[in-house]
């Protein structure tokens, strides 16, 4: 037996093939849907070899030099009716952030940019990083996000596809250190330094010396010293300690320790050619010893403090010495007239110092002398 199955004509199927066609029209007028969220890479930065080099955020010298940040997102297809824009700011996926009363909260930095299969690049300079909404190098320690936005082309300007970058930012300096103080020595000086002890960490990641005269010449080596602590931390002390001398805060001003003024006082944004080290890195150091001095020539010296964003503090107090040539106790024994031979070598200031050696180091000196030559010549007669 047949089952009987149900008639239509082609007039009553018309309605329903309307319908269908207006809704592929309206699929095909809006872009397809949107696959994974877009990725933003940051490829390139002027002021780094490598993007992950540290720092890896802006400071204060990235934002003076108007470092450029280069970036791409990569598209696997070009939607139709929409274009892709780049706003900086918090929630730009929200239309009332992009524009009507709450329109500060996002700035765009391009419209419309052109869209292709492939990578689309752009650059953001970092003064518009530190501050969208007034570019420059303003004092904060913040986080900015970079919005890549693919928008519909409807009446609300829809979100199609969007992606997000972050950029830490630092350009707040740390503190200055404190308690600079500097001995001489033999054609060399050593600085010491401490921090406040409320400092953080990483507000006093490293340190750098200031010199003027400097013995670097105008450019010093920015390079990290490979040897910072070692020196610092084992010979640095023992040598501060034979050196002898001290030296008179004097921020910079004739007067006191310095007879002149130098080319940096406290207080001062420090310059490359006044740094006479290079960056001695370790919260615990605190002691550095700067060699190829002239003798007989006034120096002033500072120190500034690195936090973690290698941001350099203010300049410190200035403190002055003058390098002066070192002799052992007998080359100033014997300059005074003595004759006795051996001894100790108790290391004194060599010219116009020999009051500051005192007679009871010159009687000692004299007596172990007369032992000596007096066991000496028992020796010679038997």
């Amino acid at each position: 037996m047949e089952h009987s199955r149900p008639m239509t004509s082609n007039c009553a199927r018309l309605p329903v093939r309307l319908a269908a066609a207006a809704l592929l029209a309206a699929a095909l007028a809006r872009p397809a849907a949107a696959g994974a969220a877009l990725t933003i890479e940051l490829f390139d930065r002027e002021n780094r070899g490598a993007v992950d080099d540290e720092p890896t955020g802006i400071n204060i010298a990235d934002c003076a030099s108007n470092e450029a940040w280069n970036f791409r997102t990569s598209l696997s297809s070009v939607p139709t009716n929409a274009h892709l824009d780049v706003w900086l700011g918090s929630a730009c996926d929200q239309r009332a952030n992009r524009d009507g009363a709450d329109a500060s909260d996002c700035v765009q930095v391009y419209g419309d940019l052109t869209m292709r299969v492939g990578y689309v690049n752009f650059m953001v300079e970092a003064p518009m990083l530190v501050d969208p909404h007034a570019p420059g190098c303003a004092e904060v320690k913040t986080t900015t996000k970079v919005w890549v936005l693919i928008l519909n082309e409807d009446a609300d300007e829809t979100v199609y596809n969007s992606g997000t970058y972050d950029v830490s930012i630092d350009t707040q300096r740390p503190a200055a250190p404190v308690s600079v103080t500097v001995d001489f020595g033999e054609s060399r000086a050593i600085v010491s330094w401490e921090m406040a002890s409320s400092t953080a960490a990483s507000e006093q990641w490293g340190f750098r010396v200031l010199c003027d005269p400097n013995p670097t010449g105008a450019d010093a080596d920015a390079d990290a010293d490979a040897d910072a602590a070692a020196d610092a931390d084992e010979g640095a002390e023992a040598d501060g300690a034979d050196a002898g001398g001290e030296a008179t805060e004097t921020g910079g001003e004739p007067g006191g320790g310095c007879t002149s003024g130098g080319a940096f006082a406290a207080g001062d944004e420090p310059i490359d050619a006044w740094y006479c080290t290079g960056q001695i890195v370790g919260s615990a150091v605190r002691v550095r010893e700067v060699e190829g001095l002239a003798n007989g020539t006034e120096y002033h010296f500072a120190v500034v403090a690195l936090d973690d964003y290698r941001n350099p503090s203010l300049v410190s107090t200035v403190v002055c010495t003058v390098p002066s040539e070192v002799n052992d106790f007998w080359e100033t024994y014997e300059a005074a007239g003595g004759r006795a031979e051996g001894g100790c070598t108790c290391a004194v200031p060599a010219a116009g110092r020999l009051g500051d050696v005192g007679v009871p180091a010159l009687l000692l000196g004299a007596a172990l002398g007369r032992r000596r030559r007096a066991a000496r010549d028992r020796g010679d007669r038997r």
